[in-house]
Order: structure tokens, then sequence, then C-alpha cells
């Protein structure tokens, strides 16, 4: 399903080139699944109600 996400995006906002999520840092299993779908971490980071969040981004 998720490889299906940027044709969802696409077709819903054309206008758009990039999808940006947030993943918990302590979450390894989700920031796995996340990169192997093609996002990537440049580094960024919030801080969210729950520890330090890391962005990732995707290119569509």
């Amino acid at each position: 399903m998720l490889e299906q996400l940027p044709l969802v995006v696409k077709g819903n906002f054309p206008f758009s080139d990039e999808i940006i999520l947030a993943v918990n840092k302590e979450n390894a299993a989700a920031q796995h699944v996340y990169k192997k779908a093609g996002f990537i971490d440049k580094g960024l980071r919030a801080v969210g109600k729950i520890g330090e969040q890391l962005i990732l981004h995707k290119t569509i």
C-alpha cells in the first residue's frame, strides 16, 4: 500500500513534488519500512509529544 502513496498524492495534489513524514526516533521498524519505500533522512528533527521525530522525505 505504501508504494501507491505517490500516485494518490499526485492524483489529489498534482503540484506536489515531495512527501514528508515524521517517525519516532525509537521506532526502528517503521524507519526501516519508510526507508525501504524510498524515504530519505536528510537530518531534520522535530520534538513530538513522545520524543524526537525523524523527518523523512520522498520525491514524487
